[in-house]
């Protein structure tokens, strides 16, 4: 009938516009000509889209505050549930709003304040809504099919000399295993006795992506937010129009990777997540993680659940070994080990790795190592070469046993599982002498001496064989 309709999902606000508008950080590029004399050049976007403002008008001469979904007496009765929902202390920024007596306040041209919304638009754009819930599956699903998504905590560690930081990994997974990660929140909750308050506006606390999210054209970059005094949020998000969203299996994915400053080392205290409060209309509601059927999958679907982990103990600041592989080597024939942990110290300097001695295992003596068999030494990772026997003191054979490390600094950790072994032949050379001793010493001047057949003797590839054997 002559009549234009434009809907949107996407919020647009118009000059002149006031009220709260909840936004988040975004990554889309700039323009090339930035038009607007900004001090905080950093991109925003509406998180909710067209709920994403809650405008303020005049009704019966008082200013008032309302979004699509309600309205509130007065913006002070909406300022204390904001403050109630995001625990911070609201500013008002535009002199323009301060509460004046009511009197001082004109009959304002509601025309001008904002635009009417008649009861037959609101119920239009219900039905609208309603049918999109109807028809498409962005909207969550008609039925609860059980789909859980888990967060966890991985390899917690204490890294720095001077400076501490507490270090981890947060993983995911989920029990459907044919879906692609499309938007999480996580919230995690801090001890503040270790940390501070407000960590990430204190530049305390450093993000970076974890395997499922490293391909910057697909997720969007994470970022640390401060939620509280003591909790930190996460945004993972795909980039608009993503076409590469990645597969969430049962085996946990690395989402993010976490570096946090300590300002003291606090044993036994604990880290966890914490379920993440967002505002939305007059009510508050848990995040939910958001999957896709397909890669390229331009709709999402909620999870019905999610898990997290127990909650992660803070390490104390001391050296520690977490792991080590293999766990069964040969000594002697240059196996290597692999010792992995925190606050090694950056270089050996008078540390070193203590073995039982296989020769009196009852006895509790320990071998230390020789320079020649560490490879390396760092602060997270020590390799060495497994040596057979000690040469450098009493030709005494390491054996089986729950190692001891001792660092730079005399800090001592014993390993938490056993290291198998196993002995192997080792023969070394007499410094006065040319000949090697026999396995077994004795008071003779030992040696070998091979004997081969003839036609082995006469096919030089054979001999050569055998030879680089013998050596």
């Amino acid at each position: 009938n002559n009549m234009e309709s434009y809907t949107s999902h996407t919020l647009q606000p118009e000059i002149g516009d006031k009220g709260v508008f909840l936004c988040k950080n975004n990554w889309r590029d700039l323009p090339p000509s930035n038009f607007w004399n900004a001090t905080n050049p950093q991109p925003v976007g509406a998180y909710f889209e067209d709920q994403s403002f809650i405008s303020y008008s005049i009704d019966n001469n008082q200013i008032v505050a309302h979004d699509i979904l309600g309205s509130f007496d007065s913006i002070a009765q909406f300022y204390n549930l904001a403050q109630i929902i995001t625990g911070f202390n609201y500013q008002i920024c535009d002199a323009q709003l301060k509460f004046a007596p009511q009197t001082t306040i004109s009959n304002p041209d509601m025309t001008e304040t904002f635009t009417p919304y008649t009861k037959e638009q609101y119920n239009e754009n219900r039905n609208w809504i309603e049918y999109q819930k109807e028809h498409y599956v962005r909207k969550k699903k008609k039925t609860r099919a059980g789909d859980t998504v888990s967060y966890y905590f991985f390899n917690p560690i204490v890294t720095g000399t001077t400076t501490k930081y507490f270090e981890f990994d947060v993983k995911i997974s989920d029990n459907i295993w044919t879906k692609y990660l499309d938007i999480c929140y996580l919230r995690i909750k801090y001890p503040t006795n270790i940390f501070g308050t407000n960590i990430v506006a204190n530049n305390n606390i450093v993000i970076t992506r974890g395997s499922l999210i490293s391909d910057t054209n697909c997720y969007a970059n994470p970022v640390p937010n401060d939620f509280m005094s003591d909790a930190f949020t996460v945004d993972i998000t795909e980039k608009v129009y993503s076409q590469c969203k990645q597969q969430i299996t049962a085996i946990p994915n690395g989402l993010i990777h976490v570096k946090m400053k300590m300002n003291n080392c606090i044993p036994n205290s604990q880290v966890f997540f914490k379920d993440t409060v967002i505002f939305g209309g007059l009510s508050t509601y848990m995040s939910e993680p958001l999957y896709a059927d397909f890669p390229n999958d331009t709709f999402s679907v909620a999870y019905d659940t999610f898990k997290v982990s127990n909650p992660m103990i803070v390490p104390n600041c001391v050296a520690t070994i977490t792991s080590f592989t293999p766990d069964t080597v040969k000594g002697g024939i240059g196996d290597t080990l692999t010792i992995r942990g925190f606050q090694f110290g950056p270089i050996q300097g008078n540390g070193n790795l203590y073995f039982l001695n296989a020769d009196a295992p009852t006895g509790g003596n320990y071998i230390p190592l020789e320079a020649s068999d560490i490879i390396s030494w760092n602060d997270t990772l020590i390799k060495l070469i497994v040596p057979s026997i000690d040469t450098g003191s009493s030709f005494d054979p390491i054996g089986s046993c729950k190692f001891i490390l001792k660092n730079n600094a005399n800090e001592v950790d014993t390993s938490d599982t056993r290291l198998t072994v196993f002995y192997s032949l080792y023969n070394y050379r007499k410094s006065n002498a040319t000949k090697v001793p026999e396995v077994f010493i004795d008071r003779q001047s030992g040696g070998y001496r091979f004997y081969v057949d003839t036609l082995v003797y006469q096919n030089d590839s054979a001999m050569w064989c055998i030879q680089k054997a013998l050596y």
